[in-house]
């Protein structure tokens, strides 16, 4: 039955990622490259420089990780061309780390792809989307079923801690209560669209409920449920994400950081 259950979820998670789009298609050795530098990147590196050309920059950080480095046009227009002068100390620090620090002062970030690391600026990042599964079905054991409850003006989804802008809090107090005064149990309909406050109650599995921290704990407002573009399923404890480089490095943080929970919790008992 196990070995079932997981198969099932195989193949849904593959019929999932073809309907959200298909994924960049990659080779075997290009895939090694890219696991190469992942494990390079946390290999420790010193660097030191003052008003020093990014390209010498560059090589010394070549010749501690063996990390081939490529600036896009983007990185170059913010100040990052190999001729431009930067400053930069770091002493037995993370490549990945070192690198993150010194960039972000130049509203720059890295993309790992084509067994390359590419420098550009953190809208050009964001707009190349991966999609990656996260298999989580030890880890949804440590969320229980909930109600969400989704707050709605005039058919548009809204924050309850900002109501309605501009409104004192005294009236955002009352806008909260005609909002917990009106839930609906039911799907919204158009009337409901068209008028004024109301909750609508949704049921979560615990996977589901995993997904919505993920969503609600990292940039809430790069998700496609509040305007953005990145998308989320859950099927059987399976995660399908499709999102920024730099934000599927954030979830995986994060869901390591619950594994460790869970596991301290499970130990504890």
């Amino acid at each position: 039955m196990i070995r079932f259950t997981w198969f099932a979820s195989c193949i849904i998670s593959i019929a999932m990622v073809c309907q959200i789009g298909v994924a960049q298609k990659i080779s075997y050795s290009e895939y090694a490259d890219n696991k190469k530098i992942e494990k390079n990147l946390s290999l420790k590196v010193k660097l030191q420089f003052e008003d020093t050309e990014f390209r010498k920059v560059l090589r010394a950080f070549h010749d501690q990780t063996e990390i081939p480095v490529h600036l896009s046009q983007s990185a170059i227009d913010a100040g990052l061309g190999e001729r431009d002068l930067c400053n930069l100390s770091f002493d037995e620090m993370s490549a990945r780390s070192a690198l993150r620090l010194f960039l972000n002062k130049y509203d720059c970030t890295y993309v790992i792809h084509s067994g390359v690391v590419e420098i550009m600026t953190v809208d050009q990042a964001d707009k190349k989307e991966l999609i990656r599964v996260y298999s989580c079905q030890a880890l949804v054991k440590k969320f229980e079923p909930r109600i969400l409850e989704v707050p709605y003006y005039q058919g548009k989804r809204m924050d309850t801690s900002n109501l309605i802008d501009g409104k004192t809090a005294q009236a955002k107090a009352e806008d909260a209560k005609k909002l917990k005064d009106t839930v609906k149990n039911e799907e919204v309909t158009k009337g409901d669209q068209e008028n004024g406050y109301f909750v609508f109650r949704k049921s979560l599995t615990p996977g589901q409920h995993l997904a919505h921290v993920i969503t609600s704990s990292i940039e809430p407002g790069s998700w496609k449920d509040n305007g953005g573009t990145g998308t989320i399923s859950e099927v059987n404890g399976v995660l399908i994400i499709q999102h920024s480089q730099r934000i599927h490095h954030r979830i995986k943080q994060m869901i390591e950081i619950l594994r460790m929970e869970l596991i301290e919790e499970q130990q504890g008992k």
